[in-house]
């Protein structure tokens, strides 16, 4: 199937999760109160964070490595791949997942964080196991390119039943955090299984093994570090705002800054429904050495999703406290927050997937020390911005940080591989592919 296609389908799938993901982001802003539903908000965006730090890179791991060993399901390179892989996720969860445990009793303690209680932090901080389980199981299939087995589970039906539920049970109560938290961990652990259930169902999986010996992977072995800080990088500007906000702000600004973090996302879905299906196509590319067919695949990427972004980001822009209004009335005096997060994610549509490129391509460790330098820059920019300017001083430091960090990829790229990823360079006569690009 070609990339287009792929992505085509990617996208019809992430457009269903988005409208799941709003309607039920929507539910909650207008059936909890404003303090319970920024809770939930800091809690969900941590384990979207935490689960990748505790995955150590493994899930970048699979899209690397994977789909050149895939065809051979006994070979030895695989089944250590696998296992090595699940082995380092399982240990890097559980103990990222007890770290925070000890940190937020001992917070507790001190008196910093009186107002959660015991329950809802085991809870809040307990979905970091079920969403780094879900994760793991989601890229292993985006390696056997079955995208609906990748998708459906956690991005559609997690929040779809768990919203539906939600839904029933305000019919009768106001739910709380306590209660939401209960409905978001019990209903992934179900889904969880039957996604495990699913992908072996189309996928002849190698026999793991997370005790005993197995062959041991130089190549693998030597990515672990750099595909995990990159890893982390990638996805920490996107769930670390909301985070600061409510820890330096409390949960109520945490509340309007994830509504429209939420929405501004919505902006992503076309960068990320391209990327889910190239990162698997660009490392199979790179060891079958067919150079030219990554510079269309990239440049193709880039040209669709900024126009996408643009055609879309430009009506929120404009009418972005109506938009927000969906929330709840209270919810508009986020309009310049969201504005300035659309701003953010047209950058990074239209600077392209260079960091996708290097991590696929070889150059992980080049990848490694860009994400490193944007990671501890874009920290430090996040705290400066909430300390001095709020909710809007932290949307600013994720803009800055954006560009920031992809001028970082985007220099690599071209000094490691002549290759530039950027709209313009995508939009110039020399740069056009002339055939559609294929597996």
């Amino acid at each position: 199937m070609t990339l287009n296609k792929l992505a085509n389908f990617t996208l019809l799938a992430k457009l269903a999760a988005a409208g799941v993901t709003y309607g039920f982001t929507i539910l909650l802003a207008r059936v909890m109160t404003a303090a319970d539903f920024g809770q939930v908000a800091v809690y969900l965006n941590l384990a979207l964070l935490f689960s990748v730090v505790g995955a150590c890179g493994q899930q970048m791991s699979l899209l690397r490595f994977l789909p050149p060993r895939r065809k051979n399901i006994h070979s030895p390179q695989l089944r250590g791949l696998m296992s090595n892989a699940a082995r380092l996720t399982a240990l890097g969860t559980v103990l990222t997942f007890a770290i925070l445990i000890i940190a937020a009793f001992l917070a507790r303690r001190m008196g910093g964080i009186q107002t959660l209680s015991a329950f809802s932090i085991v809870l809040g901080l307990g979905l970091i196991l079920v969403v780094g389980w879900a994760d793991f199981q989601a890229h292993f299939a985006r390696g056997y390119h079955h995208i609906q087995a990748a998708i459906f589970p956690k991005e559609i039906l997690w929040r779809l039943i768990v919203g539906i539920i939600v839904l029933v049970y305000s019919l009768a109560a106001r739910p709380n955090a306590v209660v939401v938290l209960i409905f978001l961990f019990t209903t992934l652990v179900v889904l969880n299984i039957a996604q495990m259930r699913w992908i072996k169902s189309k996928v002849a999986m190698p026999r793991l093994s997370l005790t005993g010996r197995v062959p041991d992977d130089p190549q693998w072995r030597k990515s672990v570090i750099p595909f995990w800080v990159t890893s982390v990088s990638n996805i920490f500007l996107a769930n670390a705002d909301v985070i600061c906000v409510g820890l330096f702000l409390g949960p109520e600004p945490a509340a309007y800054y994830f509504a429209a973090n939420r929405l501004a996302m919505l902006l992503a879905f076309f960068l990320t429904s391209y990327n889910v299906v190239l990162g698997p196509m660009l490392s199979e590319a790179w060891s079958w050495g067919q150079r030219s067919q990554i510079a269309e695949m990239v440049q193709s990427t880039t040209r669709r999703t900024t126009l996408l972004t643009a055609m879309l980001g430009a009506p929120l822009f404009i009418a972005a406290p109506y938009v927000l209004q969906l929330f709840g009335s209270d919810f508009e005096q986020a309009d310049l927050v969201f504005r300035i997060l659309v701003l953010a994610a047209i950058l990074n549509a239209a600077t392209g997937p260079a960091d996708i490129v290097l991590n696929m391509c070889g150059f992980e460790r080049q990848a490694m020390r860009a994400s490193a330098i944007a990671l501890l820059v874009s920290a430090g920019l996040l705290v400066f911005g909430a300390v001095v300017g709020g909710s809007v001083g932290v949307a600013l430091a994720v803009l800055l940080a954006t560009g920031l960090r992809k001028i970082l990829f985007l220099r690599q790229t071209v000094r490691l591989m002549s290759l530039r990823t950027d709209i313009l360079a995508a939009l110039a006569p020399s740069f056009r592919p002339h055939r559609e690009v294929s597996l």
